[in-house]
């Protein structure tokens, strides 16, 4: 079930899952892989949940395009933090967008793995 402030990108969910049939099955496990989600009272099942693969190809990504761009170097030390989405790496893409060099499609790749992981989180039902 979905709250009114919980932070929905609006990608359609559908395509997405279509568009990871085109990705390399090798490069979606360097980035991602599937846990189980524990239970709650809204949610009886376990269920599949997409997360960063801790200490993978990503990281070493993420710290390399850090040393060009100040924003990306803030979200990638943040994100080895966390080991996954954290809600100040969130307020950094939405509040201080304009420091995000995204002329550089290293930024916009990083943007959109944001994005797709928090998509994927929001919306799969799927029951490990």
């Amino acid at each position: 079930m979905k709250t009114e402030n919980e932070f929905n990108p609006r990608v359609n969910f559908e395509q997405q899952l279509e568009m990871y049939k085109q990705i390399d099955k090798s490069t979606f496990n360097k980035i991602w892989y599937f846990q189980k989600s524990w239970p709650h009272k809204e949610q009886k099942d376990t269920l599949k949940n997409i997360s960063f693969r801790p200490e993978n190809k990503y990281f070493e990504f993420l710290e390399k395009c850090g040393k060009d761009n100040k924003a990306v170097n803030y979200y990638s030390d943040t994100f080895k933090a966390s080991g996954d989405i954290s809600p100040s790496m969130n307020a950094s893409l939405i509040m201080q967008y304009e420091l995000y060099d995204i002329s550089d499609i290293r930024t916009k790749l990083i943007i959109a793995i944001h994005y797709l992981t928090l998509n994927d989180q929001n919306w799969r039902k799927e029951k490990y």
